[in-house]
Order: C-alpha cells, then sequence, then structure tokens
C-alpha cells in the first residue's frame, strides 16, 4: 500500500468511525473531527440495555437476530412428509424470515402466511404437489416481492397476494392450470412489475385482479394486456376494467389505448369499459 492509499484509507476509517458514533446516538458532530477528537467520544457511547419505553415500545422491539432465530427453530422442527395445513402460520407476528424448507408434499398451502405482518422474506418454495394457494399471502403487509413461483398444478389462487401492500414485483407466476384467480393482487397499492400470466383456464366470477394496483408500469400494463388476450375460457363480459378492476382515474382510456398490445387486445373481444 502506498502512502496516498494509506492516508485515503484512514480518511475513510475516520469517516466510517464518525457515522457509527452518531448511530449509537452520540450528537454534535461536525464530521471533521480527528482521531484524537473522537477518542473520548467513543466513551461516550451509552451502555446497558436500552431504555425501550422512552420511544413508547413495552419491551425490546423484534430484531434481525430474533427473526433469525425463529426461523431457525422453524426449519429444525420442519416436517417435511406434510401435505400442508390450512393457515399454517396465519396471524403468526414473529415471523419475519421463512426459511426455505421442504415443501414438495405440500398440496395446500391456503392461508399460510395470511395475516402475518412482520413476514419480509420468503424463499421460492416447491409447488410441485400443490392445487391451493387461496390467501397464501394476504395481508403481508411487509412483503416486498415474490421470485419465481412453478405454481403449474394449482387451480384456486384466489386472494393470493391481497393487500400485500409493500409488493413491488412478482418474477415469474404460473397459472396455466389455474381457474380461480379473483383479486389476486387486489390494494397491492406499490406493485409496479407483474409478468405475463396465463389465464387460459380462468372461468367466471374472477374479476378484480388487479383492484387497487395503482403503480403499475406501462410495460406491466401490457403484459396485463397479454394476459387478458389468454382468458379463452372466461365466460363474463370481457371488460377490462371489470375484470382487472384497474379504474379510469389511474389508467384512463387513452393509456390504455397507446399500449403496444392494444390493437390484440381489442381484436381478441375486450373493449376498455370506461
Amino acid at each position: 500500500m502506498t502512502t496516498s492509499d494509506y492516508l485515503t484509507q484512514l480518511q475513510q476509517d475516520r469517516e466510517d468511525l464518525v457515522d457509527n458514533l452518531e448511530t449509537k446516538g452520540i450528537t454534535g458532530l461536525t464530521g471533521d473531527e480527528t482521531f484524537t477528537e473522537l477518542v473520548p467520544e467513543v466513551l461516550n457511547i451509552p451502555s446497558g440495555t436500552p431504555n425501550w419505553s422512552t420511544i413508547g415500545y413495552s419491551s425490546t422491539p423484534q430484531g434481525v437476530i430474533d427473526g433469525y432465530n425463529y426461523a431457525k427453530s422453524i426449519y429444525d422442527n420442519w416436517n417435511a412428509s406434510s401435505q400442508g395445513t390450512y393457515a399454517m402460520f396465519q396471524n403468526d407476528r414473529k415471523l419475519s424470515i421463512m426459511p426455505n424448507v421442504d415443501t414438495s408434499n405440500f398440496i395446500t398451502f391456503e392461508g399460510m402466511f395470511e395475516g402475518c405482518y412482520a413476514l419480509q422474506s420468503v424463499p421460492d418454495f416447491n409447488f410441485s404437489s400443490a392445487t391451493m394457494t387461496r390467501t397464501m399471502f394476504k395481508n403481508c403487509y411487509g412483503l416486498i416481492s415474490i421470485g419465481n413461483y412453478n405454481t403449474s398444478k394449482v387451480t384456486n389462487m384466489y386472494r393470493m397476494f391481497e393487500g400485500c401492500q409493500a409488493l413491488t414485483t412478482v418474477g415469474s407466476l404460473n397459472t396455466s392450470s389455474a381457474t380461480a384467480v379473483g383479486s389476486l393482487f387486489k390494494n397491492c397499492t406499490k406493485l409496479e412489475n407483474v409478468p405475463i400470466l396465463d389465464l387460459s383456464k380462468v372461468v367466471n366470477n374472477n374479476d378484480a385482479i388487479f383492484y387497487g394496483c395503482i403503480s403499475l408500469t406501462d410495460t406491466s400494463l401490457n403484459n396485463i394486456l397479454l394476459s387478458l388476450i389468454s382468458m379463452t375460457s372466461y365466460t363474463g363480459t370481457k371488460t377490462f376494467t371489470t375484470v382487472t378492476g384497474l379504474t379510469s382515474s389511474q389508467y384512463p382510456a387513452s393509456k390504455i389505448q397507446g399500449l403496444t398490445n392494444y390493437q390484440d387486445f381489442i381484436e381478441a373481444g375486450w373493449t376498455i369499459g370506461y
């Protein structure tokens, strides 16, 4: 290391030390202190257990380590032969990290995480035996993204992601066997990215798939048009606003008409319906 590199590293170390002191509750630093000036500040770092009541907590809030330990206990006690049970973790407020466990024998994921407000991280589950994912993630307010879900045998996905208010991205979702997808992404207000869905098996009474999804990109809207074109078994009135649940105030007719796949959408017998 050259002298110049050494001095650059010292400068970075000093800046990092200032940042760390500030996160520990040390105030009044300008950022220009020398190491000699910073050493006494290290001695002022608060010690002991924080008084959580000063910020409105009656006990220590759940942290990353707690989330890991809870996930580890689930992993260590997992029954790989289980075929799944209804609402396995429903309303579990402690669950923030779901471990990558063997779900290859699961027939149902129904309600598995419904109401798990703290859930943030989930693996790419094995859906090879599953036929039911109804309300699986309903009202998982902290869930941000979903990976690639090969749900090729699942027939019922009703309200699977309803109310996932932080969800922004869905990787791939195999819907080739799904007959029920009503309110699939209802009130996913931050949802931006959705793939093309194969809705060729979907029948009537499966409306409001994207109701309340006010953040969709143009690419996702194009994917939605292609998804609707695939609804060859759908027996209801083929109206964009009814089936998707998207309103004219967020997605006016002019916006839909400007999309790349609009003409194919019209030729397939659909109308915007505003």
